[in-house]
């Protein structure tokens, strides 16, 4: 009967033993050796995995540094205005840019070498790093939204806003270090318990670091709550203050006093009009890409945070084939979240501005 072995299995998952990339069965010869050549279709959707994962790679590289190397073109060479909304942009798409290159280009080599060959202090390195990258985008969606809201809501200074931006990056990325150290704590190379086609396997895996099974499950409940849960639920009261905002002031804007006032009012009346409009305009455009923010992050991660949990609190059960199937695949669907982000907020704001000029 074949066994599985998901702790010492290539790409294993992001935060604790649990193999959501892979965890096929493979063929075990006198108990203590695999042949994987035994068993073509685990090679053949390893080598699947592999490619996938080096066409989300190049699709993350290929979407977000052009769209940094054009912002820091725009402020230390054109000398052009440099937003709030530019800086946040640029410092996604660096986060982006890292989630591409660590949990895309690394698994995707991993895949392909099956075991892992890069040492300890290696492994340890790509795992923060690919857990810094993925907090990190993620905090700066959030304040991104922030951000937006308070624009429409409670307008600041520029300096103050500019100042509050900065504060909030600040803060996303030192939070995104100290939620991503336990990460090197964590994980180690360890030599599994048996030979793969004659040979030591060596893998990046948690294999020993949790004392007691309460301990896995708490910090993958508690990677849930900071990575998702808590950015989701600052997203969506963003939005609803933005969508009440633009509700209220489009409530004002056509009652009939307002509009005999815009009628009889002098030139300055109906020049704070147009202003009116325009920041109406502005703040409907926010609302819909707030919208479409919040779909995409509950679309690309919602169903990989779900299985996620899902294995934690399934120890050990046995889960039919299918359902591994499309478990090992979600996260590869999740990765697509740092694809569509540069097309929502960087190729959406950039186009807006090339129309401005």
């Amino acid at each position: 009967m074949p066994q599985r072995h998901p702790i010492f299995s290539s790409g294993a998952h992001l935060t604790n033993n649990i193999s959501l990339t892979v965890s096929r069965t493979s063929t075990i010869k006198n108990n203590l050796d695999i042949r994987l050549d035994d068993d073509p279709q685990e090679v053949h959707h390893r080598n699947v995995e592999a490619k996938v994962l080096f066409v989300c790679f190049g699709l993350g590289i290929l979407f977000n540094v052009p769209i940094s190397v054009l912002l820091l073109t725009k402020r230390y060479f054109h000398k052009q205005f440099f937003g709030n909304i530019d800086l946040l942009i640029l410092h996604l798409s660096i986060a982006d840019s890292l989630v591409a290159i660590f949990c895309g280009l690394a698994d995707a080599i991993w895949k392909l070498t099956y075991q892992w060959l890069a040492g300890n202090f290696t492994c340890k390195a790509v795992k923060f790093m690919q857990m810094l990258s993925l907090y990190a985008s993620t905090f700066i969606i959030t304040a991104i939204n922030i951000d937006r809201c308070m624009v429409i809501s409670r307008p600041l200074t520029r300096v103050r806003q500019h100042a509050f931006v900065k504060i909030m990056l600040l803060g996303g990325w030192l939070l995104a270090v100290i939620c991503s150290t336990p990460q090197l704590q964590i994980f180690r190379v360890e030599k599994a318990p048996f030979q793969v086609d004659g040979h030591d396997l060596w893998q990046c895996c948690t294999h020993g670091a949790y004392s007691e099974p309460w301990q896995e499950t708490a910090y993958t409940m508690a990677t849930f709550a900071v990575i998702f849960a808590i950015p989701l639920g600052v997203i969506l009261v963003s939005y609803s203050i933005i969508w009440c905002h633009l509700r209220r002031n489009t409530s004002y804007l056509m009652t009939p006093e307002a509009t005999m006032h815009r009628r009889r009012g002098s030139s300055r009346a109906r020049a704070d009009s147009v202003r009116e409009l325009t920041m109406r305009r502005a703040a409907r455009n926010a609302f819909w890409i707030s919208l479409l923010v919040i779909l995409t992050f509950i679309a690309c991660w919602a169903p990989y945070h779900i299985a996620m949990i899902y294995f934690v609190f399934a120890h050990g059960a046995d889960v039919n084939g299918a359902v591994s199937n499309a478990v090992e695949n979600i996260f590869l669907f999740g990765m697509s979240n740092s694809i569509a982000n540069p097309v929502i907020y960087g190729a959406f704001h950039l186009f807006r501005n090339s129309n401005r000029h």
